[in-house]
């Protein structure tokens, strides 16, 4: 059950307590994850992501079905992505659609420490 009214009683207090109260219910967490793995679900209820760099050098993430998508970045940590594949296919767009990796594959990402053209004119967008 989602729970979308409240009593302003049962709110977290602003006054200093022993224990923290999570005021964003998990939502900050959650951008981080997304944000590490080099992807994030921007548009509400549009099954895609906006492709970023990623923090990690691989990721395995476990789909439905037994399947899993890889995520693979050179130079992890690096801020500007210089490419990207997916199972070996250049991407230009800086969104992928959720049925291009829904049923696994890998994502590799080619990172670097300046900006690229990767992504620049608006129709990759």
């Amino acid at each position: 059950m989602v729970r979308t009214r409240c009593r302003p009683s049962s709110l977290p207090s602003r006054r200093p307590s022993r224990h923290r109260k999570i005021w964003d219910e998990g939502a900050t967490s959650g951008w981080f994850v997304w944000a590490a793995l080099g992807l994030y679900p921007e548009v509400p209820a549009v099954p895609g992501f906006t492709l970023s760099s990623p923090l990690f050098s691989h990721v395995t993430i476990r789909l439905a079905d037994g399947k899993t998508l890889k995520i693979d970045a050179s130079h992890a940590g690096s801020t500007y992505v210089q490419d990207v594949a997916l199972n070996g296919a250049a991407l230009t767009s800086t969104w992928i659609d959720f049925n291009q990796v829904r049923n696994g594959g890998t994502l590799q990402f080619r990172l670097g420490d300046a900006p690229s053209s990767w992504g620049r004119p608006a129709t990759t967008r």
